[in-house]
């Protein structure tokens, strides 16, 4: 250090001393904040009231990611020490079995965490607990990449099951690569924009066209797979791009209706708890995204 400034050594130090995760974890980020905000300027192009609330709203979603990222501290602390001990009860045989197949493991843990993932969405709009934490990702009526950053600040359920797969022998920085890469390619399910993917692609991996249904005020609870359609398929909640809705949800949907949760980040966090203390309604009636894109550019299926 140099007159308070750090010189290039040390900032080329820093840099090496960063592992390979905390890289691909950066990155992601970068990545999904950097798609964020070329979405945000493609859907202000439509006029100057739309670019003020398209801005608003991704504002919104920047503060309750931060406050997410805040949070995944002690989350990740607990997580890792619940890991550190699960890890202790798999098989001796498993962990050489995985270094001497790295391409079998990063696939298998890819899976793995996307089944676990699937597992956490069915609690969050199954449960009322689960609903009054993951409503805050239902609290925007646009269907746009900002979706993505509405993060919940209270996601200590994913506790219940995510560290299970400590039980695989598999190593925590490889899941934990995997969550990185599984956000970036859910960040791309809430796009308004993207083109219609092919269809050898669109029948393994969510697609917007597809997720557009799960952030729908009518139907049941579908598309619930973080990035996989095979669990939806196997369980019964698949719902094509091109499908209609499964009829009506009874009920109010008091999220999008309720003015005080979109104010602001800490209202959106806090709404689904307030209706858990008040006695609101039930997961599967409440807080499901009404329109379906972000404006005329908004393509309906995909």
């Amino acid at each position: 250090m140099t007159g308070g400034t750090a010189t290039p050594g040390a900032l080329e130090s820093a840099i090496a001393a960063l592992s390979p995760l905390h890289l691909l974890v950066a990155a992601t980020w970068v990545l999904i904040l950097a798609f964020v905000c070329i979405e945000v300027l493609l859907v202000g192009q439509q006029g100057a009231p739309q670019r003020r609330a398209v801005r608003r709203r991704s504002a919104v979603a920047v503060r309750m990611a931060a406050g997410a990222v805040v949070v995944g501290v002690p989350y990740g602390a607990v997580f890792a020490f619940a890991w550190g001990h699960l890890s202790r009860l798999a098989p001796d045989q498993l962990a050489p079995f995985w270094q001497r197949h790295p391409v079998l493991a990063a696939a298998f843990a890819f899976v793995a965490w996307d089944l676990s993932g699937f597992a956490y969405h069915v609690v969050g709009h199954h449960s009322r607990l689960g609903w009054a934490a993951h409503s805050a990702h239902h609290s925007d009526a646009h269907f746009e990449a900002s979706l993505a950053l509405r993060l919940t600040w209270m996601p200590w359920h994913g506790l219940l099951h995510h560290p299970l797969l400590a039980l695989s022998g598999l190593p925590l920085e490889l899941v934990l690569g995997c969550l990185a890469v599984s956000n970036a390619m859910q960040a791309l399910q809430h796009s308004c924009l993207l083109g219609r993917p092919p269809r050898w692609l669109a029948a393994v991996i969510m697609t917007p066209g597809a997720h557009r249904h799960h952030h729908r005020l009518e139907g049941k609870a579908v598309n619930l797979g973080p990035v996989l359609t095979i669990w939806d398929r196997v369980f019964g909640t698949w719902l094509p791009p091109d499908g209609a809705p499964a009829g009506p949800r009874p009920g109010a949907d008091a999220l999008l209706a309720d003015p005080i949760a979109r104010r602001g980040a800490f209202a959106a966090e806090l709404h689904g708890w307030r209706q858990l203390v008040c006695g609101g309604t039930t997961p599967r009636a409440s807080g499901y995204v009404g329109s379906v894109g972000s404006g005329s550019r908004a393509r309906p299926t995909l």
